[in-house]
């Protein structure tokens, strides 16, 4: 594993994840990933490990929590 195309869109999905997902983040991201499926650009085994990590139910931290333990920590 690890073709361009596959490591653009995990990504899209870490960066999702850090902005909070929505029903429309998660639909696009499985849209790109079908339509490189479809072109080539990444294998099934790819797909399925996207398709993974879209559907993992761990809640992301809210937005912003990043920058607030930041500012707790004297940075």
């Amino acid at each position: 594993m690890g073709t361009s195309e596959f490591k653009r869109l995990a990504g899209e999905i870490i960066k999702a994840r850090k902005n909070g997902w929505t029903t429309l983040s998660k639909d696009v991201i499985r849209l790109q990933a079908r339509k490189a499926l479809e072109s080539g650009a990444i294998t099934q085994e790819e797909y399925d490990r996207l398709i993974e990590m879209l559907d993992e139910v761990s809640a992301p931290p809210p937005p912003g929590s990043a920058n607030v333990s930041k500012n707790k920590q004297g940075y």
